[in-house]
């Protein structure tokens, strides 16, 4: 009559689509670079021009890459990270 699994393979085959799923997703991932511009890092930054290049000479945010003539870029994920990291360390207890 009817098929049944027991519920070891069925949650091994939940497990194995699982995984399967993640890593798509991550090959996904790694392939995309989106590059930003200056007005959208600006944005997503909330900080000034003048204050973006003067944190790049710092060494406190990323790098822009060369798009070619005087084209500057930023890859997302970049941007993204930065963001990140502000965001945990305005919310450590200070000491």
């Amino acid at each position: 009559m009817g098929y049944t699994l027991c519920a070891q393979t069925a949650y091994a085959r939940l497990n194995r689509v699982g995984k399967l799923m993640v890593s798509i997703v991550q090959r996904a991932t790694r392939m995309t670079n989106t590059i930003l511009r200056l007005p959208a890092v600006k944005a997503r930054a909330g900080l000034s021009r003048s204050t973006i290049y003067l944190r790049i000479s710092n060494g406190n945010f990323p790098k822009p890459i060369s798009l070619g003539g005087r084209a500057a870029g930023w890859i997302e994920d970049e941007v993204g990270e930065w963001a990140g990291q502000q965001i945990n360390a305005s919310r450590e207890p200070q000491a």
